[in-house]
């Protein structure tokens, strides 16, 4: 089997904690603009993780960038394209936990008197995450940061190297 190259989009920021252990793997990378996500195989983008660095930027994209969020799932599904959302928060192990999650949005409108529009509910925020697998045909899973590079290439099945 040959070895298999990850490209890494030229979008995708703060990954010197992927990128190095790749690098350190002898797992040969490329950066290039991907359709979507942030990693897949050269040979064969069919897959894409598309990581996030934690449940606050996944709140943030459905909530604060929903439109554009949206425009990213339509773009995959339409192109056949599957997206596999790795997020970097060790406490949680599958979607049902995210129920549990305390957003630290939650603290910061309570300090403020409570002014304005709360933030979305941890389950609100679970079941969206829900709808978006069931819609978009996307799946969502978790990993400390530290694996995330070991995670992507688990994700991609590729035959890496050492």
């Amino acid at each position: 089997m040959r070895e298999q190259i990850i490209v890494c989009d030229t979008r995708e920021q703060k990954d010197t904690h992927i990128t190095e252990w790749f690098e350190q793997n002898g797992i040969r990378t490329v950066r290039s603009k991907l359709y979507v996500g942030d990693y897949a195989l050269l040979n064969d983008q069919s897959v894409c993780i598309d990581r996030k660095a934690g449940l606050q930027e996944v709140y943030g994209n459905i909530v604060q960038q929903h439109d554009r969020f949206k425009a990213e799932l339509i773009r995959a599904r339409d192109a056949n394209i599957k997206i596999l959302f790795l997020v970097e928060q060790p406490e949680i192990m599958r979607l049902a936990d995210v129920a549990d999650w305390h957003n630290p949005r939650f603290a910061i409108w309570v300090k403020r008197g409570r002014k304005g529009w709360p933030p979305m509910p941890s389950v609100s925020l679970m079941k969206a995450m829900k709808s978006i697998s069931e819609k978009y045909g996307a799946e969502w899973m978790f990993c400390a940061k530290e694996d995330t590079a070991k995670e992507i290439c688990r994700l991609l099945g590729g035959d890496y190297g050492k």
